[in-house]
């Protein structure tokens, strides 16, 4: 998982680097850059090879069952986040947020090292932050059992609800 981001040579990464040529795979100590951050929010976003992997490790947990298009929209809810004010601005802080009240999966024992994530999830959440979004930069909320009484409802996709910020 982790490895293979920094190395960049698995069967994923010559398939990402063959679909996306113009991105570049990071040294170990850089980071993955929000590529439509500017465009689409108006501010840039660099996302830590860290917090890449625990992206991957908590859309696997919340939507590893699901189709790709679902794994996109739930990691991209998580990437929203980082442009809200209603958030904090990197991916391990949003997903650890309140002490597991925000991802039920961080209160699994052995999370995230003993869920690893699949090639799907891994292409997914690189999708997620390397091409611009079909989905509103305000859909930072999704649930698997319908939609929060609270938020604005958004899209249903596969067995996940979303719901926007207001």
């Amino acid at each position: 998982m982790l490895n293979r981001c920094i190395l960049g040579i698995s069967i994923v990464g010559l398939y990402l680097s063959t679909l996306y040529p113009y991105v570049s795979y990071p040294d170990p100590n850089k980071y993955y850059r929000v590529t439509w951050g500017i465009e689409y929010v108006g501010r840039d976003c660099y996302i830590s090879l860290e917090d890449f992997d625990l992206l991957c490790h908590t859309v696997y947990c919340e939507a590893g069952n699901q189709s790709m298009e679902v794994q996109i929209m739930v990691a991209q809810c998580i990437v929203f986040r980082l442009f809200s004010k209603k958030f904090p601005n990197n991916i391990r802080d949003v997903v650890y947020a309140e002490n597991g009240k925000q991802f039920n999966v961080i209160r699994k024992p052995g999370f995230p090292e003993s869920y690893p994530y699949d090639d799907t999830t891994e292409i997914a959440c690189f999708t997620a932050i390397t091409e611009y979004p079909e989905y509103s930069p305000k859909m930072v909320y999704f649930n698997s059992k319908g939609y929060f009484s609270w938020a604005p409802k958004y899209k249903h996709k596969g067995d996940m609800w979303f719901s926007l910020e207001e």
